[in-house]
């Protein structure tokens, strides 16, 4: 039987190591003869970590892409029993961001105001990054690593709503 299935941590950016853990216990003390957790449709052998091979954790490390990710695990004992964590289907997780933005001035504007611009500061900003206002491109200046700023028209301020602020790094 598989328990306590997991990812840590949960979030994170693409330079970031990902956990993955379950819990193998076999009633017959069988070893697994395949042990895996499936990200995303591809198959990664886990080692054990501590306990007994019939009786333990297991786990994989591995970066990741930008992204949301689904995984599940999947044991196999040398007499072809079988265990999978969830039963079916998949967990999410971990969401992995290519970099994380930490603030934004101003935070907030008026509807039906001026034109203004829009300062990000975040990490791991390259040459190229584009400030996406409400999913839509705004002309952006690449500051340095940690700052861009975009040119936020009164047009976009028409509407009283709150609206996604996403910055995006050229491919």
């Amino acid at each position: 039987a598989l328990s306590y299935p997991q990812v840590t941590p949960s979030s994170g950016k693409t330079s970031d190591t990902f956990s993955y853990s379950v819990y193998f216990a076999d009633q017959d003390g069988d070893s697994p003869s395949t042990k895996d957790v499936v990200i995303d449709g591809v198959a990664h052998a886990m080692t054990l970590t501590s306990g007994s091979t019939s009786n333990g954790w297991y786990g994989f490390d591995t970066s990741l892409a930008a992204g949301s990710h689904a995984y599940y695990f999947s044991f196999r004992d040398i007499r072809g029993g079988s265990a999978r964590a969830p039963l079916a289907g998949t967990l999410s997780g971990p969401d992995v961001y290519a970099f994380f933005l930490a603030s934004l001035s101003p935070s907030s504007a008026t509807a039906g105001g001026p034109g203004f611009v829009l300062s990000v500061t975040g990490t791991d900003f390259v040459d190229g990054a584009v400030v996406r206002w409400d999913g839509s491109d705004r002309t952006t200046t690449f500051v340095d690593s940690t700052r861009v700023t975009a040119a936020i028209g009164a047009g976009d301020l028409t509407a009283g709503k709150a609206v996604a602020i996403t910055v995006r790094n050229p491919d």
